[in-house]
């Protein structure tokens, strides 16, 4: 029988495999947040005044994109802010009632339209009428299924609020299926659903989650907002 010992290998020797697969785990699951992250969250300006006093011209916020905010055909929630895409349809609408013209809208002069063809452009709003929701403006207060809604953000008055808006003002608005009504904050100063009516729920592109930087710019008056990439 041999007395000969077995090699004994150093401990450094035996965990290094271990370490090394746990580190390659980590970095794996590292490079997968980044990738979610870059995926699930985008940055953009704010041109104009609407969503005043919440957020002003120059604030640059995070977006968490519509598919990581609403899963599973979840619905925005009351009180969501919002980006969405302005479609044609509603931008020719809005001017319609806002009383621009279209010529204007199309680059064109005087009643001739022009040759611009219009793109959906990105908005930001607040959602304040869910599919189902009746939806007036009474003054300044805003009431949603018969009930005045209670703010838990600030908003600016209109300093006109027996204008002759085409929604939601003369009379209550039935929020139809599978869309939302969003107004800005700013009530004295924005392009909404008081204008052009509900915003289906597939032109939802993000929600709102917070000002990271600001930095100044010459605001429009109003929106429209940037334009889409």
């Amino acid at each position: 029988m041999s007395n000969t010992a077995s090699p004994q290998i150093p401990n450094s020797r035996r965990t290094r495999k271990p370490v090394a697969c746990w580190q390659n785990i980590l970095g794996l699951a590292i490079l997968a947040l980044l990738i979610f992250a870059y995926s699930a969250f985008s940055a953009a300006l704010i041109p104009s005044s609407s969503m005043e006093p919440t957020l002003k011209p120059g604030d640059e916020i995070l977006v968490e994109r519509a598919w990581a905010a609403y899963p599973f055909g979840m619905l925005p929630s009351r009180g969501d802010i919002i980006t969405f895409k302005f479609s044609p349809s509603k931008q020719i609408t809005d001017a319609v009632n806002s009383g621009q013209s279209i010529a204007a809208l199309t680059g064109g002069s005087g009643d001739a339209p022009g040759n611009k063809i219009l793109k959906p452009i990105l908005l930001i709003k607040r959602v304040v009428g869910l599919p189902g929701d009746t939806v007036q403006l009474v003054g300044n207060k805003l009431i949603v299924n018969g009930r005045s809604v209670q703010y838990d953000y600030a908003t600016i008055p209109s300093t006109q609020p027996g204008e002759l808006y085409p929604y939601a003002v003369q009379q209550p608005i039935k929020v139809p299926v599978g869309h939302l009504f969003v107004l800005g904050d700013n009530r004295s100063n924005s392009d909404d659903g008081r204008y052009w009516g509900t915003l289906s729920e597939d032109q939802v592109v993000g929600r709102y989650i917070g000002v990271f930087a600001h930095r100044k710019i010459n605001a429009p008056n109003g929106d429209p907002g940037d334009p889409m990439p």
